[in-house]
């Protein structure tokens, strides 16, 4: 494939992981708040020192 043919395909791809990242993503609430968690890798965990919003993240 050549690099030219990689970037006609390049943003369905990442448009297409972006989906399947989405679609795997569940949560809950607990009384501090809701925890985001992966379904298909639900042990793995993510440490933050400071909550965001989402809507201002995308």
């Amino acid at each position: 494939m050549s690099s030219a043919d990689h970037g006609q395909h390049g943003d369905a791809d990442d448009e297409r992981t972006e989906l399947d990242a989405v679609e795997s993503v569940e949560t809950y609430e607990t009384t501090e708040g809701i925890v985001f968690y992966d379904v298909r890798n639900p042990l793995a965990w993510v440490k933050a020192n400071h909550s965001v919003s989402l809507p201002d993240q995308v």
